[in-house]
């Protein structure tokens, strides 16, 4: 029995090699940050990365899509409103 990112562990959720032991339980969600040095001046490739970032995972990561369109008797497990922000 194992707490983990569903990222790591996305394909073997949604084929069924793993499964949900306490699917009820829902863990504290976590907040991604993205953080540099403050300066009147902030490289573009820094804000590029920081806006690609948040294009890319946004509030809700792709991977909890997967997993909720595979395995919807997860969706309190992973938060039906869980928010994964960058800035």
């Amino acid at each position: 029995m194992a707490v983990m990112p569903a990222f790591f562990i996305e394909k073997e959720i949604i084929s069924g090699r793993l499964v949900a032991v306490l699917p009820e339980v829902q863990l504290k969600s976590i907040m991604i940050s993205a953080f540099y040095r403050r300066s009147s001046f902030v490289p573009m490739k820094v804000r590029i990365f920081i806006d690609f970032l948040r294009r890319k995972y946004g509030d809700k990561p792709p991977w909890e899509n997967k997993l909720l369109d595979a395995r919807p008797e997860l969706s309190f497990a992973l938060g039906s409103k869980g928010t994964n922000k960058l800035g």
